[in-house]
């Protein structure tokens, strides 16, 4: 135990006080900020090799993702795609 508070776990609306909606509020804020980061950040690769040229490919289409969605699934796999920088 580390004496912290699961901030995922459910709390009944009869619980609620003021302070948990603060602290889901901050808790959603981070989140956001959190996928703002991995939006933004970009790995550094040798350049010349070849992780270095797949990095610099533009972000996949709707349409791509969800062609290979659903492909995967019509051969029984479920896929989750990670926006890019994930």
């Amino acid at each position: 135990c580390t004496g912290k508070r699961d901030r995922a776990a459910f709390k009944p609306i009869t619980e609620f006080t003021d302070r948990d909606v603060i602290n889901d509020y901050r808790f959603l804020e981070e989140a956001l900020l959190e996928k703002d980061r991995a939006k933004r950040w970009k790995p550094g690769y040798t350049a010349g090799t070849e992780a270095a040229q797949r990095s610099e490919r533009p972000p996949a289409t709707a349409k791509i993702v969800g062609t290979l969605t659903r492909e995967a699934k019509t051969r029984g796999v479920e896929l989750f795609c990670m926006p890019d920088g994930m």
